[in-house]
This record gives structure tokens, C-alpha cells and sequence, in this order.
């Protein structure tokens, strides 16, 4: 493309960053980067006569006044296949979902959130390696959309405004939309599956945590857990929904369908450590129930 075009870029880290760092490779540098805690400029924007206007995990629908600007509307670079999962927690749901692939999708933004006609879609399979799908934690999985998501926009913006791309129109009645997460989320419910419990594991992972509560020294205290392993097919007939017992090295936590053996937690005030690590100063939790 002989002239570049004139691009007002609004984002907010972590999945924009490498969406505008493969911007700026491509020679396609913002004039304008605005993040979600910034007022928007109106003014300045309208004196910048932009042609694009470039929205990655933004946070904010855009005012109409806003999308009226530039030149070849407003593109949304959006880390689910749309209409699934619309909303603020795209990725986080594909993993509490179970979903074995997802997908970076390019709209043309109108006024509703995540509402308009599709430019481009690309999937993308759930899995830190081929064997295994499980592994997959939410930052990972936002690492790897929004390095995609980088490098199909460039196609996408060459193509959109050399007149090679028509707008499809997204089917609204198979649309779902997630919400926004709180730390609220992150409370294990141990009569779930272990299955359910572990997916929560990689989603809320780094925050807000999957976590819950403890007795020690008489005080309630907040473990969050970040690996585990599910363990099937075991029948243990003496223990608690939630009670923990210990196996091999490690400890492990009844749930209401199969056992959850920890692989990572954090201690309140403490850092990360290994199940068998944390184990070893403290094995007054092996019986107790956790809530």
C-alpha cells in the first residue's frame, strides 16, 4: 500500500500490545493511541481526518460522533469466533467452556457491542501442545489471540481498504455474551466436577484466581490454586465434599465428581510454590474440608 493510512489506535493491555507492536512492523504506526483509563480526545481526532479508527480490547463502546470520523469506519479486532461470546471475558469463557478452539474475529464496530458485520475470521485451537489441551491458561491463550489477531489485522486493513472485503452480516440469534469477571468469581465451589473446577483453574488464572479457604493456627486463610490435575476414576467413599488427603508427594481435593491432585498454589502473602513444597510446613490441612 503506496499510502499509508492515517490510524487512531484504542486499546488496553495486555491482548493490544501485540496487536499495535505488529501494527508498527507493518509500517501501519497509530497516530493516536488512546487506552480505556484515558479521556478521548474528540477534537483532536476530528483534527487528525483519520481513515481508520483500530479497537483491541478497548473496554468502551465508541460514540456514534466517534465512529462518524474516519474514512473507512472503525475496525474491532475481537479474541472470539463472533457471534460467540461477545462481551468483556471472551477468552475466559472459551476455557470454562470447554471449547477445543477459538478464534480472533475483525468487525466493522457500529454502535452495539460486538454487533457488526464480520471482515475476517480465523480460528484457532485451545492447546499448549498437540497432546494436550488441558494446559492452557488464560494468559497464554490471550498471547497467542493477540499475536493473530496482530497479524490478520495488517491483511485485513490492506485488504478492507483496497475495496477486496464485503461485510457479512453477523447471525444475532446464535449470539451469547459473557460478563465482566470479579474476584468474586474466582471461589471455588468444591461440589462441582473436578473437571469444571480445573477449566476455572487455567481461566481465572492469573486473576482473580481460582481460590478458597483454610483454617490456620485458628484463622481463615485464602489459597489460590493455579495447577492441578484431575484425577478420575478413583472412588474415595470415607472423604468430604472438598476435603483434602494427601497422595504421593502432593495433596489432593475431593470434589463432587472425581479428586483435583495441586500442582501450583499461593498461600496467602506468600508466593507461588509446588503442592509437595507447601505440603511440608503445612500438614495440618491434610483432613480438613475447604470452603
Amino acid at each position: 500500500m503506496k499510502n499509508k493510512p492515517t490510524i487512531v489506535f484504542f486499546g488496553t493491555p495486555d491482548f493490544s500490545t501485540p496487536v499495535l507492536e505488529t501494527l508498527k512492523k507493518a509500517d501501519f504506526t497509530p497516530k493516536l493511541i488512546i487506552e480505556t483509563k484515558d479521556e478521548i480526545p474528540l477534537e483532536r481526532i476530528k483534527a487528525l481526518k483519520p481513515d481508520l479508527l483500530v479497537i483491541a480490547s478497548f473496554g468502551k463502546i465508541l460514540k456514534k460522533e466517534l465512529l462518524a470520523l474516519p474514512k473507512y469506519g472503525t475496525l474491532n479486532v475481537h479474541p472470539s469466533l463472533l457471534p460467540k461470546y461477545r462481551g468483556p471475558s471472551p477468552i475466559q469463557a472459551a476455557i470454562l467452556n470447554g471449547d477445543k478452539e477459538t478464534g480472533v474475529t475483525i468487525i466493522l464496530t457500529d454502535e452495539k457491542m460486538d454487533h457488526g458485520p464480520i471482515l475476517a475470521q480465523r480460528e484457532l485451537e485451545i492447546r499448549s501442545t498437540k497432546s494436550e489441551i488441558r494446559n492452557t491458561t488464560y494468559k497464554e491463550l490471550e498471547k497467542k489471540l493477540a499475536e493473530l489477531g496482530g497479524e490478520f489485522l495488517v491483511k485485513t486493513v490492506s485488504d478492507w481498504i483496497n475495496g477486496k472485503i464485503k461485510p457479512k452480516e453477523q447471525d444475532h440469534s446464535k449470539a451469547t455474551y459473557t460478563k465482566k469477571i470479579t474476584k468474586e468469581n474466582g471461589l471455588i465451589n468444591w461440589s462441582e466436577p473436578a473437571e469444571i473446577i480445573e477449566r476455572k483453574l487455567r481461566a481465572f488464572n492469573p486473576w482473580p484466581g481460582a481460590y478458597s479457604f483454610w483454617q490456620k493456627n485458628n484463622q481463615k486463610q485464602r489459597l489460590i490454586f493455579f495447577k492441578a490435575k484431575i484425577i478420575k476414576h478413583r472412588v474415595f467413599d470415607n472423604l468430604k465434599i472438598g476435603q483434602v488427603f494427601k497422595i504421593d508427594w502432593d495433596f489432593a481435593i475431593q470434589t463432587g465428581k472425581d479428586a483435583l491432585k495441586i500442582e501450583v498454589l499461593k498461600p496467602e502473602g506468600k508466593k507461588e510454590m509446588p503442592s509437595g513444597a507447601f505440603l511440608k510446613g503445612n500438614s495440618e490441612i491434610l483432613g480438613q474440608v475447604l470452603g
